[in-house]
């Protein structure tokens, strides 16, 4: 009898080991859980940090500041100038990494739209210490100074896009939008939504 019921009693060794694969499987299906869970919260909130700031278009921008006379531009005045087949264009954000990607763009040359401007200079000299700051109607701002658009290369591949991806910029969500395709990082003067451009001076 002794020894027909000790056929029947697992050994310690024997339940120690399925214990423990019991724990071991019970914690792998935790740690899948918590992945899912996490991966789950990270997405939502990438997606509410996107939808955080929506764009109001613009139909039109205005010239003012250290000018002669202020300046509107909107969409029909844009359709007058020159338009450049760009293409497509890679947005890197501040550290380099690649973000999204601008498909068959078109656009007018903006130091081509500024050239009717008069500015408030003295004299030729003086431009040098004008600069430009383009304004977004979310408040997003950039700087180019007068020799960058007017002066270099950079002014021949800074854009006013006119047709992203075959849609033309009256029905364009980031209309106005302001490119400058040579830069490093294109995010930083990546400008969408144009209503305003500041003309300054260096004091």
């Amino acid at each position: 009898m002794h020894n027909k019921n000790a056929r029947h009693q697992a050994s310690p060794k024997l339940v120690g080991i399925n214990f423990g694969r019991q724990i071991n499987i019970t914690f792998r299906t935790k740690l899948i859980y918590m992945k899912l869970l996490f991966s789950g919260i990270f997405a939502f909130l990438m997606f509410a940090v996107s939808a955080q700031k929506k764009i109001n278009t613009s139909a039109f921008f205005e010239v003012t500041g250290e000018v002669k006379t202020n300046l509107v531009i909107n969409l029909q005045d844009l359709k007058k100038y020159a338009v450049h087949d760009i293409g497509d264009l890679f947005i890197y954000n501040h550290l380099g990494v690649k973000k999204s990607i601008q498909h068959k763009l078109k656009g007018v040359l903006l130091k081509e739209v500024l050239d009717s401007v008069v500015f408030n200079s003295p004299n030729a000299n003086a431009l040098s210490e004008y600069y430009l700051t383009i304004v977004a109607t979310d408040g997003y701002k950039v700087v180019f100074s007068w020799n960058e658009l007017f002066n270099s290369p950079i002014g021949k591949n800074v854009y006013l896009i006119t047709e992203k991806d075959a849609v033309t910029m009256d029905k364009m969500n980031e209309s106005i939008l302001l490119v400058t395709v040579t830069d490093f990082q294109t995010g930083r003067r990546n400008v969408k939504a144009v209503n305003k451009i500041i003309v300054g001076r260096v004091k």
